[in-house]
C-alpha cells in the first residue's frame, strides 16, 4: 500500500436507516407499554430528543481521513491519535481517535461511507496499526 492514504467519507444512509429505525422501534414499545402516560410521555420525548442529536451528529458528516505508514492520522487537518478498541469487519467499522488534547471521538463507518477500496485500506491500515 503506498503512503499516505487519503479517504474520503461521506454520510451514510445506512446509518441514518438504522438511527431512525432503532429510535422509532423503541419508541413505539414505550408507547405500547402498560406504564402510566406521563413517564410514557417522558421516555418517548427523551427518545426523540437522543435522535435528534444523532441526526446532528450524522448532518455534520464529510471527513478526511489522511493514514500515514507509521501509523499516524490526520483527520480533516488536525493531527489525530488513534485509540485502542473498535471494530473491524468488512460491513461495518468502528474506531476511536482523539485529536491533542480533545474529547475522544468515534468513527462509525458502513459500507456507503466511502468508496469500496478506500474502505478496504482504511480497514487493512486499523488493522496493521492495532498490531504495532
Amino acid at each position: 500500500m503506498q503512503f499516505p492514504v487519503f479517504v474520503e467519507l461521506h454520510r451514510s444512509r445506512l446509518l441514518l436507516s438504522s438511527l431512525a429505525l432503532s429510535h422509532f422501534l423503541a419508541a413505539l414499545g414505550i408507547f405500547l407499554s402498560d406504564w402510566p402516560p406521563g413517564p410514557r410521555l417522558f421516555l418517548i420525548l427523551s427518545v426523540l430528543g437522543l435522535f435528534l442529536l444523532a441526526l446532528r451528529r450524522w448532518r455534520q458528516g464529510g471527513v478526511r481521513l489522511c493514514l500515514q505508514a507509521d501509523g499516524g492520522l490526520t483527520v480533516d487537518g488536525l493531527a489525530a491519535t488513534r485509540l485502542p478498541g473498535g471494530l473491524i469487519q468488512p460491513w461495518l467499522c468502528v474506531f476511536f481517535w482523539q485529536a491533542g488534547e480533545g474529547r475522544r471521538q468515534t468513527l462509525v463507518l458502513l459500507p456507503d461511507s466511502s468508496d469500496r477500496e478506500s474502505l478496504r485500506r482504511l480497514r487493512v491500515w486499523l488493522l496493521l496499526a492495532r498490531r504495532s
